[in-house]
């Protein structure tokens, strides 16, 4: 709903009006040095007597030479006015705080307040202490919020913050706060789950319900890895369980199978393969577990491709695991595999 200006619209009336017309005729021809207004759009006029006796009135309409007005506006009185008085369009008090608070384009600094219902356009910058009441809408604010200015005074690439400092203390709905001095915590849910502290200490917090952390790894990757008490030695981390990976026939192990069961389950002799460490480059420590379990009595062949499979007598080569035997292959270096277990030769 914005408020029109023209530059030096100034003419007399028509004809005379009383003090409750709502239409005024301009002289011939001179309505054009008004504006148009359409919609929800309107000018001020101010209308004047040779004894200055002023009103201001509200034009929502224009029709050639005829304007439809509301009278008495900010504070005047409506007045009956003769043929020949004049009506101007001024700057009014009304209609200036309109422009600014509804329809400014530029950059608005200091401690502004903007209440009720706003609708931002075009490339809009707020600064100094703002604030902000009731809706506000329209494509520049759209655009803001999604490419946001720098915090921290470096411009950073669309939708992202840089140097985001946290200080409040108090429990988001879902978000991230200051539990303690240096101590970053997060939460969903307004329930606190889990801390960051000054040292890098991490605490997970214990679920409502169900498991506190899962970690999903990549293909060809172990999910996640530990650090030992001495600071320098690195492992894959393990299972509580020892996983099953049932097969039926022939198989050739992968990275995964570390720390798994093969779990034979088919009906002819096969060979179970462990593969070379140029193919498959198992960390020294890892622990595969055979067992034939196989559905008629047939043997399984265990072999290790180049690499050295060795049984506890000292014996490399090839070896079998007789039906319902169980073997355990541990590798000890990069080339070498310990096989031990029962149903073995």
């Amino acid at each position: 709903m914005p408020v029109l200006y023209t530059n030096n619209a100034s003419t007399t009336l028509a004809a005379g009006i009383a003090s409750n017309a709502t239409s005024i005729t301009v002289a011939s021809g001179q309505g054009s040095l008004f504006p148009s207004p359409s919609g929800t759009s309107f000018f001020y006029a101010t209308l004047s007597n040779a004894s200055n006796v002023l009103e201001i009135v509200k034009c929502t309409a224009r029709s050639g030479d005829t304007l439809t007005v509301t009278r008495a506006q900010e504070g005047t009185t409506a007045t009956a006015y003769n043929t020949g008085d004049k009506i101007e369009v001024r700057p009014t008090a009304a209609g200036l705080e309109w422009k600014v608070d509804q329809d400014f384009a530029g950059t608005l600094t200091g401690n502004l307040t903007f209440s009720g219902a706003h609708a931002v356009s075009g490339s809009t910058t707020f600064s100094g202490g703002t604030v902000l009441n009731g809706a506000l809408s329209g494509t520049g604010l759209t655009n803001y919020l999604a490419a946001p200015a720098a915090i921290g005074g470096t411009t950073p690439a669309a939708g992202s913050f840089t140097n985001v400092t946290v200080s409040g203390t108090t429990v988001p709905a879902n978000g991230i706060y200051r539990s303690a001095a240096n101590t970053l915590a997060f939460s969903t849910n307004t329930t606190a789950r889990g801390t960051v502290d000054a040292s890098g200490a991490w605490v997970i917090n214990a679920p409502t319900s169900g498991v506190g952390l899962t970690v999903n790894g990549v293909s060809g990757t172990h999910s996640f890895r530990l650090e030992d008490s001495t600071g320098t030695n690195v492992y894959n981390g393990g299972y509580l369980e020892v996983p099953v990976n049932g097969q039926t026939a022939a198989y050739t192990t992968v990275l995964s199978d570390s720390g798994k069961q093969i779990y034979y389950t088919g009906s002819t002799a096969v060979t179970i393969t462990i593969p070379a460490n140029g193919t498959v480059a198992y960390p020294v420590g890892t622990v595969i577990t055979i067992i034939n379990d196989a559905s008629a009595a047939v043997s399984l062949t265990i072999s290790v491709t180049t690499d050295t499979l060795q049984n506890s007598s000292g014996a490399t080569g090839n070896r079998t695991l007789a039906r319902y035997g169980m073997a355990t292959c541990l590798k000890v270096t990069s080339t070498k595999w310990i096989i031990s277990g029962s149903g073995l030769s």
